[in-house]
């Protein structure tokens, strides 16, 4: 099947897949639930669709269902693979939302509301919910016999990984919202009753709905995320898709739990200080709470994620977005409630008060407003922006890679910068007040004063603190060098005045030690056997040929490369197409410089049985590389040939995705017998 075909039928397919479960359940709507028009349009709709997707389903599978590697190769499909997601997709989409809308009314008749007739809408919607649960078992059913469902490749997985996570991040956000709704409905109940004036039931059944089919669906699907991340753990929880959600959860809960925190201390000390509570005080309480769970089950498991597969690039540059930008805001809001803080003790110290109770309100709700800040944001600052100095500060990789990081320099420079600029306008502003001192009162002059100064301090320590950890990035290498020079020539030292102790007690004469805190001295006599000593390995070479579009050579080289890190990758694509795919299977940086004899020296050469044959592959396979093949000591691993006239008698029917599983444990093994040999 060409690439364009295959497109037009998956995308025909899917389109009818949801026009078949649209129109039923809008048929159901019709007949069951009481809606206007006749259900005839409907049933008409998933009809007609029903016929073109079963069409287009029977296309598909003529060509994913034979035993051959064309076969494999259109069950691991993207296109294929984009369809079965999508079609899970739309189908927990109907599921969901009929679910949603039936709870809603079971909840509406449990609180007693006279106008809940759930009788024939209650029949329509579950008879939609079995439709639609129907769809995707049937979908998920042709996912799981393709044999790779966890284990696809490239862009294939990240149709699979999309679908997985939408449904995580949408019943996190039923769960999320229908409980932050409930608790404020139980804290409304709890302040002022059951008001007899507004529709009390609508909104807290909605929000019972939401938390009961939510939640469910949230567990159901991260635990689903997280059996396939078991399969590949380095890979899947390292994906694009796995490390955004996580971010964007550590994100919203932190920004929730601390916004929420901080109005609430707010409107407590204004309580206090016997100023108006502001309204919406039970929204924050109700919704902190759940805002707190939702970012410290995120937190918890990034960390998880990063002790089972390491941090990957995206992971980290994601965890350094989310903690510094975190640690910016947390920054600006600590120094804006240090500088209230300074600017009300700056007016006491210059004699300055209130002309009337308006001004002193206004006094006290900013010392309300500075304290809630301070409380708040200085312990958010510290916790995200202390770990990242700490992980900077670690002697080796991970922390050359901090201190190098764009965002975090980006972060220093930015808070560094931006305090210089308010530093020297404070200097500025106090210079123009000295200038025109005659024509400024006393009281505002005082006022402007306290504010330029107020400012000025706090960010001047601002400058200061950030300037010092970007000044302390740059020198950390040098000063761990020079304290590591250090700590040799210390243990040089000492092995020198223990080796003649040590020499005396030995059976033979005591030998002279050499000065270890100069030049090491060798002996001319063992030089070459130091030198073979010394002398590096070459690194072991796998050859990996493919043909035709490449797809064979590039799920090789992917999983490969995933799998070892410490061999040598050589493609070798038969044509300009296939060579391209699998060096952008190799990801991007130079391409790797393939020798002549490349096969002759490999550990072991991969690809399609076709390349054993002179004229294989639609004539790519030429005599001459035939011949290598068969004189070179290196194993052979065959996969199934890509031509569909050459079959493998009692093959087991696995996708290609299984097939290079088990390659690259053969290649594994050919690595390690190599070595034992």
């Amino acid at each position: 099947m060409s690439r364009g075909f295959r497109l037009y039928v998956y995308t025909a397919a899917l389109i009818a897949l949801l026009l078949v479960l649209a129109g039923s359940i809008l048929a159901l709507w019709q007949f069951l639930g009481g809606w206007g028009g006749s259900p005839v349009i409907g049933l008409g709709v998933a009809g007609m669709a029903l016929i073109a997707w079963g069409v287009h389903v029977w296309l598909a599978a003529r060509a994913a269902r034979p035993l051959t590697l064309a076969a494999a190769a259109e069950r691991s499909a993207a296109a294929r693979k984009a369809y079965l997601a999508l079609g899970q997709l739309g189908a927990l989409t109907a599921l969901v939302a009929q679910a949603l809308s039936a709870a809603r009314l079971v909840f509406l008749r449990l609180l007693g509301e006279p106008e809940a007739a759930i009788g024939g809408r209650l029949m329509a919607l579950g008879a939609g919910a079995l439709i639609a649960l129907a769809v995707w078992g049937f979908v998920r059913w042709t996912a799981t016999r393709d044999g790779d469902l966890g284990r696809e490749l490239g862009r294939a997985a990240s149709w699979r990984r999309g679908y997985i996570y939408l449904a995580a991040l949408a019943g996190a956000g039923l769960a999320s919202v229908g409980a932050g709704e409930l608790l404020r409905g139980v804290l409304s109940f709890l302040s002022r009753g059951l008001p007899a004036d507004t529709d009390w039931r609508g909104p807290l059944a909605l929000a019972l709905a939401g938390l009961t089919v939510g939640l469910p669906l949230a567990i159901v699907a991260w635990a689903r995320a997280d059996r396939w991340a078991a399969l590949a753990p380095a890979v899947e929880l390292n994906t694009a898709s796995r490390v955004t959600l996580r971010a964007a959860c550590i994100l919203v809960g932190t920004a929730l739990t601390v916004l929420g925190t901080g109005y609430l201390l707010t409107q407590v000390f204004r309580g206090v200080l016997r100023l108006p509570v502001g309204s919406h005080w039970q929204l924050a309480l109700a919704y902190v709470p759940v805002a707190a769970v939702l970012w410290l089950t995120a937190v918890r498991g990034a960390r998880r994620d990063a002790l089972l597969g390491g941090e990957g690039p995206q992971a980290a540059a994601a965890r350094r977005i989310v903690r510094y930008g975190l640690a910016a805001a947390a920054s600006g809001a600590f120094a804006f409630g240090l500088v209230e803080f300074a600017r009300l003790i700056l007016l006491v110290a210059l004699g300055v008060q209130p002309v009337d109770a308006t001004a002193a309100a206004e006094w006290w709700a900013r010392f309300a407003r500075a304290a809630a800040l301070v409380l708040v944001a200085a312990p958010t600052w510290w916790g995200y922006g202390w770990s990242q100095q700490v992980r900077a500060r670690t002697i080796g990789p991970a922390g050359d890679a901090e201190r190098a990081a764009l965002v975090r320099r980006i972060y220093l420079v930015a808070i560094t910068l931006l305090s210089g600029c308010v530093v020297l306008a404070a200097l500025g502003f106090g210079a123009f007040l000295a200038l025109n001192l005659r024509s400024t009162e006393a009281v505002a002059l005082r006022s402007a004063l306290a504010g330029a100064g107020a400012a000025g301090a706090v960010a001047l320590v601002w400058a200061l603190v950030h300037g010092l950890i970007l000044r302390g990035d740059a020198r950390w290498p040098a000063e761990l060098a020079a304290a590591t020079a250090g700590e040799t020539a210390e243990t040089w030292a000492a092995a020198a005045e223990e080796a003649p102790a040590a020499a005396a007690t030995a059976d033979a004469p005591p030998q002279t030690a050499a000065p270890l805190a100069g030049p090491r001295q060798f002996d001319r006599a063992t030089l070459p056997s130091l030198a073979e000593t010394l002398q590096a390995r070459p690194a072991p070479a796998f050859v990996v040929i493919d043909g035709a579009d490449g797809a064979v050579g590039a799920g090789l080289l992917a999983a490969l490369r995933s799998a070892r890190t410490d061999v040598v990758l050589w493609p070798i694509g038969l044509n300009a197409a296939a060579h391209v795919a699998m060096l952008d299977a190799l990801g991007g940086g130079t391409p790797p410089a393939v020798p002549a004899d490349a096969i002759t020296r490999a550990v072991a050469v991969l690809g399609p049985s076709d390349m054993l044959a002179a004229g294989g592959m639609g004539g790519e396979v030429t005599a001459e590389l035939a011949g290598l093949l068969a004189e070179t000591p290196a194993r052979l691993l065959l996969l199934p040939p890509r031509d569909p006239r050459l079959r493998w008698v009692a093959a087991p029917d696995w996708p290609l995705a299984r097939w290079v599983e088990n390659a690259v444990i053969e290649a594994a093994n050919a690595v390690d017998a190599t070595a034992a040999g």
